[in-house]
């Protein structure tokens, strides 16, 4: 039986205040209306700041967490969905919710999305004035890191990026025309246009068929792939012939660019933890030509996992290090990890980056080079990281740094460093 989607939606948020469920994987179970699911559950998710302050406002007790997940994508319908009518969200929001709650709860849910519809204007103008972690959806303590960073003229920029729908972007197979690809686009009545930053490499959608059936999918073509992973291996500057590592691969967009800089000359081992990531970044390889790249299962997160046995004695010309981070350069992809950072999950993460750091390092040839990234702009996970790397290791400079601030230069946040050994 077809399940309505906005009770599938609903019953994914649930999950996630409940127990921090991964939201990705259960819409991607979704058979049928995933887009309609994947627009409300991380829109919701996106807006919890405020959505919980307009159900804060209506409501006399803080609802069951059931009840919350119904408000949430109810006011999510009404405030910040484009092309759905107030009634059709207050209506078709609390019919689907009768077979999911009891008749007291489902009166309850109407009610506070019938008064919220009808005030809408006052409710809005309330907002324009409330607090900025209300008005802007971001956690306190993030917006305080963000404006002792980079101060307030340019918080509120950053918030609303990280607050936008991210669209779809296609990095195309190194040498490919963006010019004729767009018109090959066009000539199926898909609206796209080249990135801003990178006219000449990538595309972005702007209405999206579905991309299994965008043209060069099977074949290749393009890589969905935001231009901020850019950054690190570009930096790195692969060349045919040498011996690489990516270190930390899965899925494998990163490894690509490399595969093709090096032109199926040399040796470029990529390498991650097991199981659906390393399969995941097979089959991308795959299809994107590129197999004849060697996999590898390892996890560099632990010091004793190098499996050593299966690299090159003699060590790494260049050596990728995309270290796990907090995310919070890429908000506007990963909605959930605004709610998940704290001052604790940080430093852990600070502790296991440069373990992999000193770890990855120590497989460097003499005058080989490594870039430490991330997808964070936290300054203590990049600059801080590789001031404290440099300091306690001697015979090791950095040549250049990049960061992108999200936003900026239409990309998502990053980090890169390209460090070099004497």
């Amino acid at each position: 039986m077809q399940v309505n989607p906005r009770a599938h939606a609903a019953e994914i948020l649930y999950g996630w205040l409940e127990n921090g469920r991964f939201v990705e994987t259960a819409i991607d179970r979704a058979d049928t209306d995933r887009g309609l699911i994947r627009e409300i559950v991380l829109g919701s998710i996106r807006n919890k700041a405020t959505l919980d302050w307009i159900i804060n406002r209506y409501a006399r007790q803080p609802p069951d967490l059931q009840s919350r997940s119904w408000l949430m994508l109810g006011l999510y319908q009404l405030y910040f969905l484009d092309g759905v009518a107030d009634y059709a969200a207050v209506n078709e929001t609390t019919e689907a919710a009768k077979g999911a709650m009891d008749p007291f709860r489902v009166k309850f849910l109407h009610a506070i999305l019938r008064n919220a519809g009808r005030d809408e204007e006052a409710v809005r103008k309330d907002l324009a004035e409330a607090a900025p972690n209300v008005r802007f959806s971001h956690p306190k303590r993030l917006l305080k890191r963000w404006t002792e960073t980079f101060g307030e003229a340019r918080l509120e920029a950053l918030c609303t990026w990280n607050n936008t729908r991210a669209p779809v972007v296609l990095r195309l197979r190194k040498g490919a025309s963006v010019d004729a690809y767009l018109a090959e686009l066009a000539s199926r009545d898909i609206d796209a246009h080249a990135h801003a930053r990178y006219p000449d490499r990538a595309v972005v959608l702007d209405s999206n068929p579905g991309i299994r059936e965008l043209p060069g999918f099977a074949d290749g073509r393009f890589y969905i792939q935001d231009p901020s992973t850019f950054t690190a291996p570009d930096l790195l500057d692969a060349r045919p012939g040498e011996t690489i590592l990516d270190a930390c691969a899965a899925p494998g967009g990163k490894t690509i660019m490399l595969a093709e800089a090096m032109q199926g000359e040399g040796v470029l081992v990529a390498s991650d933890v097991g199981g659906k990531r390393l399969k995941r970044m097979e089959q991308n390889l795959k299809r994107m030509q590129q197999d004849w790249v060697r996999t590898l299962e390892m996890d560099f997160t632990r010091p004793d996992d190098r499996a050593g046995e299966h690299l090159p004695a003699e060590g790494f010309d260049a050596i990728l290090l995309d270290v796990p981070c907090s995310n919070t350069g890429v908000l506007r992809r990963r909605v959930e990890a605004r709610w998940r950072f704290n001052e604790e999950e940080l430093q852990s993460l600070i502790q296991v980056q440069a373990r992999m750091l000193d770890g990855a390092v120590a497989m460097l040839k003499p005058g080989g080079r490594i870039v430490y990234g991330t997808c964070s702009i936290e300054p203590e996970e990049n600059v801080r990281q590789v001031e404290a790397f440099l300091s306690r290791t001697p015979g090791f400079q950095l040549e250049e740094a990049r960061s992108l601030v999200p936003g900026e230069q239409d990309t998502e946040g990053a980090y890169a460093a390209r460090i070099r050994r004497g």
